[in-house]
């Protein structure tokens, strides 16, 4: 009758500790998972970024070939600068604000400065396709 005790506790307190450790590595892994998307995400930002300021230099060539005022010129620089910083500003306030609230307070930026900071530093845990 002990061993059956012994046994049943042994049972027991095993089944307890590999739904502790299965609750751990499964918080761990959803944490890995998150930091992953969330590199992509930022990378796409940067990407965007990246694309918009193609466009901005497009327009300002254009809009110098066919000699615009150069004050229409330069307000619309001006414009396009605002536009990307507010957009920059935006974008990352946006992300941070939808994360998980159990995740949020593992984020390592608020500004977009040190998000692509972040981003680089860890860029090798982004898979180039």
């Amino acid at each position: 009758m002990n061993e059956l005790l012994i046994f049943i506790f042994g049972l027991m307190a095993g089944a307890f500790v590999q739904a502790i450790f299965s609750r751990i590595l499964g918080i761990g892994a959803g944490i890995i998972l998150f930091k992953q998307v969330e590199l992509e995400c930022l990378r796409m930002l940067a990407l965007s970024l990246e694309d918009a300021a193609f466009m901005k230099a497009a327009k300002q060539k254009i809009m110098k070939q066919f000699d615009y005022d150069p004050n229409a010129v330069k307000i619309t620089i001006n414009e396009d600068d605002f536009t990307i910083a507010q957009w920059k500003r935006s974008s990352i306030e946006r992300m941070i604000e939808r994360y998980p609230t159990n995740l949020a307070k593992l984020t390592l930026y608020n500004d977009w400065e040190s998000a692509m900071q972040y981003l680089n530093e860890n860029s090798n845990l982004v898979e180039d396709k």
